[in-house]
């Protein structure tokens, strides 16, 4: 069961005739490591530790470093700070294979690590501070590093069937071919941060922000976009078995009435939150409006972790 979140997260086109969009790039980059033998059960990779507070105060870009750790079947990637360096720039990525696999335990340095995410392959893409995306192979060997233009902090990452590869950045999406090369960035939302990305089977990018779920094609073309409400905060809670998605909203706005604060010029009036389904069509399925547990209950959804391992099936 999942429970509720909260996550805070424009342009004319001018066109005389529609142009075919270009052919998607098949471009894969093949890494060693790769198990290529069948389980007869499933996996059970050794579970991430739960993080700990960090004591003193730490450098200003400790902040923004995660130490984060991802599960695949093969094993555990987990980022581990350099306790010898005291500036905090240093990091390690650890691997610990699954019990029984054939790969072997290793280290890989890597410098301010922001977001790390799993390929379908078992190879790992790790986002770094330095506006810097790297691929990392099964076996730990570096395949490539890219710079990226700088655009803030990473907050996530979701990579397709093909290895495309699409950071949350800032206000804006970065979109990288499998060979890290910068495809595309745009600002979905303008001036506003964005939940997401989720990738479809297909591709099909989703992300919110300001209220509203818009949909993108591989190549970052605008397919469709729903709002949920002006100002409202979206949390996106999972899949349902359906292929929909499932979304919690919130909203608070700034109100004046000295009489209702006691004197006090300012408020928060909040509204209650409500739950959205929305399909992948972009149709608002269901809504309800709920002060705490919705009246059917938080729907089974299917989570969608950032290391690409859940797909859906075609719609």
């Amino acid at each position: 069961m999942l429970r509720r979140g909260a996550s805070l997260s424009l342009g004319l086109v001018l066109s005389c005739a529609p142009r075919a969009l270009p052919p998607r790039a098949q471009v894969d980059v093949p890494v060693r490591g790769v198990e290529t033998h069948r389980r007869s059960s499933p996996p059970n990779p050794p579970a991430c530790p739960e993080l700990q507070a960090e004591e003193g105060y730490p450098p200003w870009h400790r902040g923004l470093v995660k130490e984060t750790c991802v599960r695949g079947a093969r094993g555990r990637w987990q980022v581990r700070a350099d306790d010898s360096d005291p500036d905090g720039w240093r990091h390690w990525l650890d691997f610990t294979p699954t019990t029984g696999s054939d790969a072997k335990a290793f280290s890989v340095e890597v410098v301010a690590p922001m977001a790390l995410a799993l390929r379908s392959d078992g190879a790992a893409v790790v986002v770094d501070l330095k506006d810097r995306v790297s691929l990392i192979a099964p076996d730990g060997e570096l395949v490539w590093r890219k710079a990226f233009p700088r655009c803030g902090y990473a907050y996530s990452v979701a990579i397709d069937y093909d290895h495309h590869i699409s950071v949350n950045c800032g206000y804006s999406l970065l979109h990288f071919e499998p060979d890290g090369q910068l495809a595309y960035q745009k600002w979905p939302f303008g001036n506003h941060s964005l939940g997401g990305p989720w990738v479809d089977r297909d591709g099909t990018l989703y992300l919110s922000g300001e209220g509203t779920v818009v949909a993108l094609n591989p190549h970052g073309k605008e397919i469709w976009r729903v709002s949920t409400g002006f100002n409202r905060a979206l949390s996106q809670l999972g899949w349902l078995p359906s292929g929909d998605m499932v979304f919690d909203t919130s909203m608070a706005e700034l109100h004046s009435n000295p009489e209702q604060t006691h004197g006090l010029r300012i408020y928060w009036q909040e509204e209650p939150p409500e739950l959205f389904v929305i399909s992948r069509t972009g149709k608002i399925v269901s809504r309800e409006q709920h002060d705490g547990e919705p009246t059917r209950g938080w729907p089974e959804a299917l989570p969608y972790p950032e290391d690409g391992s859940h797909r859906i099936p075609e719609p």
